[in-house]
């Protein structure tokens, strides 16, 4: 099965909790974060550059609108939530 990551690199933020006591342990970092107005729309570009394995994406409370998919417009649809494969 595939491996399951905790986080991910997102608009160059990312957050790694390791075990201190590990002298390889960095740690730290910070969460990504937006601030967006209710009833305003916004177009966020999602890729996976991955190398093995893909990815879910899903924002807390909110119906995501899919309007294309590898740049390729498509009849729009809303989803809970995206699978992104490598490479997409």
């Amino acid at each position: 099965p595939p491996i399951s990551l905790p986080n991910t690199l997102m608009n160059g933020t990312n957050s790694c909790e390791c075990d201190t006591s590990d002298p390889q342990c960095v740690g730290g970092g910070k969460k990504f974060e937006a601030v967006f107005v209710e009833g305003q729309k916004y177009r966020i570009r999602l890729i996976n550059v991955g190398i093995d394995s893909h990815f879910e994406f899903a924002i807390d409370g909110h119906t995501l609108t899919v309007i294309a998919n590898d740049l390729v417009p498509i009849v729009p649809y809303t989803t809970e939530t995206l699978l992104i494969g490598i490479g997409q």
